[in-house]
């Protein structure tokens, strides 16, 4: 179990080459085929392993593996927000079953290093999407990327901005006898729910939703933050199944795909040709989910982020403006405030009483003095 194998026959073939356009350049991407003669048919290769915390590589959050940048400050429609799944080898498993997590590993990195040893001169960065390492501990770990999180209907290119999605409404996604129903906002594709077939659902025993779904992205509990700025663009329902075979809702994804999950996943072996400049690239590998299935559930408490995500815009700390003495002025500039022009003023306003009470001149206490002789 979890063994995988590959024909003597494999080999890489060019999906797209990297283009060097005056201020574009775009990625190139490789794909592994079973033989020359099969270019449509790629390699997908069975891995089996257990689901690590998010501190080894995991990303299953709203904001998925996206990281903001200066470039690049927000989520909004186009934007690349993909799951990311690391997987190792199952705790406490016996030796044969950590065995085959090691020969998934090896095969994976068997391929990667044949193919480098090919490779033009031009490329000569290799990042593989294996091994793990944090706060000084290295994990042998796989880690494989989800499609899109988040993309634009087909119709929704060519509407207006006007021809938004109707309101969320409510759904059925299981049997009528398990009571679930979760909140749904579909998008103007045509594969999305619509009320006639919702109502076929409640006279139905079982509502289908396929892959590929499109929901609005607020049933993320942690879809929150000015760094989400999509307009268009809908969540859309990855290819995950729990261990009865029945799909994942996006909003049950960090719980039931948590750390501690064991899990098969189908993938396909694809290689990025970054450009660098108009000569060199470097090469990502990327383990690419075709389909995703529980074997068995995880026993670690169930924890979601509700973490609001801010845009660096937003969370940039402020300077504050500091005092200004004008010298020789005696006046201090607080806030735009004048000190002492406030304290002339309140002077001016003192009551009598007020000052009656301060000490008495040389000449007053004189005066008194006649006064009180006059008085005896």
């Amino acid at each position: 179990m979890g063994e995988i194998s590959y024909p003597g026959s494999l080999c890489m073939g060019v999906a797209s080459s990297p283009s060097y356009d005056a201020g574009n350049a775009k990625l190139g991407q490789q794909v592994y085929y079973l033989d020359k003669d099969s270019t449509s048919t790629p390699v997908l290769f069975c891995f089996m392993g257990e689901i690590t915390s998010s501190g080894f590589g995991t990303s299953t959050t709203a904001i998925g593996n996206f990281r903001p940048s200066g470039y690049n400050p927000v989520i909004k429609d186009g934007t690349s927000v993909k799951d990311i799944f690391c997987l190792q080898s199952v705790t406490d498993s016996p030796p044969s079953l950590s065995a085959a997590f090691e020969t998934q590993l090896g095969t994976v990195t068997e391929i990667i290093a044949g193919e480098s040893e090919l490779v033009a001169d031009g490329f000569q960065e290799l990042y593989e999407p294996m091994t793990a390492c944090i706060h000084g501990t290295t994990l042998d770990t796989m880690k494989f990327t989800s499609g899109l999180k988040y993309s634009i209907p087909r119709r929704s290119t060519q509407s207006t901005a006007v021809d938004k999605p109707s309101p969320p409404k409510k759904i059925k996604l299981s049997s009528v006898a398990e009571q679930s129903e979760i909140t749904n906002k579909p998008s103007s594709s045509n594969n999305v729910l619509t009320n006639d077939n919702r109502i076929k659902s409640d006279q139905s025993s079982l509502k289908i939703v396929n892959v590929g779904e499109y929901y609005d992205p607020k049933v993320l509990d942690d879809y929150k933050g000015d760094l989400f700025q999509h307009d268009k663009s809908q969540l859309v329902q990855q290819p995950y199944y729990d261990e009865e075979d029945k799909l994942i809702p996006p909003w049950d994804v960090q719980s039931k795909l948590r750390k501690g999950t064991v899990v098969f996943i189908d993938a396909y072996l694809h290689c990025w040709l970054i450009p660098k400049d108009t000569v060199t690239c470097k090469k990502v590998y990327q383990l690419s989910i075709e389909k995703l299935r529980v074997v068995s559930p995880s026993d670690d408490e169930v924890h979601k982020s509700l973490d609001i995500h801010m845009s660096p815009q937003s969370t940039a700390p402020r300077r504050e403006q500091p005092k200004v003495v004008k010298r020789g002025s005696d006046r201090i500039n607080f806030s735009g405030f004048n000190i002492k022009a406030y304290e002339d003023a309140n002077m001016s306003q003192v009551p009598a009483a007020s000052a009656a009470s301060s000490p008495p001149s040389t000449r007053s206490r004189e005066k008194a003095k006649a006064g009180s002789m006059r008085t005896d």
